[in-house]
């Protein structure tokens, strides 16, 4: 089956009929003979209220295997898929509430720690694809960008399996 990878901003400000859209056209494509595996973008958690209600994953998944993953996107802002063929992917949600006209997330410390026991748990030769909204590097502005990314290449480093940041 091949597979569409969505990194985010199915919405503009979150709201219910904006994901209700979304979910027709995820469903067009999974009719299509397409799977499609999704993360939230700063747009999908637009508002606190949305980014403390975790209101986009009212709408779509938080793991993407029939076997259950150890970590869940919407619990541990982490989850994994075997691809298939010595691959694997490991999703992060590093979504925050920010203030408006500010677009960053945050690599924190406790999905660190996931990030680093989930690449452990990888067979050594499998090749590891990560997916998250932001950009790993953001130099252009302080107000976008991925807070603490500079840990998150440190990991990247550490672990020659990672193969592609997308």
């Amino acid at each position: 089956i091949s597979k569409v990878l969505i990194t985010g901003d199915l919405s503009t400000t979150s709201e219910k009929k904006e994901f209700l859209i979304a979910q027709r056209f995820i469903q067009q494509l999974e009719e299509g003979g397409l799977s499609v595996l999704l993360l939230p973008g700063n747009h999908d958690q637009y508002t606190k209220t949305t980014f403390l209600q975790k209101t986009y994953y009212h709408f779509f998944p938080s793991s993407f295997s029939s076997k259950p993953s150890s970590y869940d996107l919407k619990k541990d802002n982490l989850t994994t898929l075997h691809l298939g063929n010595n691959w694997s992917a490991i999703f992060l949600d590093t979504v925050i509430a920010t203030p408006p006209f500010a677009c960053y997330g945050l690599f924190s410390e406790s999905l660190e720690k996931n990030l680093t026991q989930a690449l452990e748990q990888m067979p050594e030769d499998h090749h590891v694809l990560i997916l998250n909204h932001f950009p790993l590097i953001y130099p252009e502005a302080p107000k976008k960008g991925l807070k603490r990314s500079d840990a998150l290449c440190n990991l990247i480093k550490a672990f020659p399996q990672v193969k592609l940041y997308l």
